[in-house]
């Protein structure tokens, strides 16, 4: 993954990424981005992780289709 931004406010980091890469099943290429959340405790020590990324669109390259 390729680092794009971080920013941060007091115990609280955002990290934008973007990943190009190669489906190990399909073949396939895809590339897609994250948002990485990280909120740190007192001690400076990561408390909790969270990540949104677009994961429908990373199947959609890949010819995936999401139906009722």
């Amino acid at each position: 993954a390729n680092i794009i931004e971080v920013i941060s406010d007091d115990n609280i980091v955002y990290v934008l990424s973007w990943a190009k890469d190669v489906d190990e099943i399909s073949g396939l290429p895809y590339e897609g981005y994250t948002v990485t959340r990280f909120v740190f405790n007192e001690e400076s020590k990561v408390e909790r992780i969270g990540n949104l990324s677009e994961d429908r669109f990373i199947l959609e390259q890949q010819g995936y289709t999401i139906s009722r």
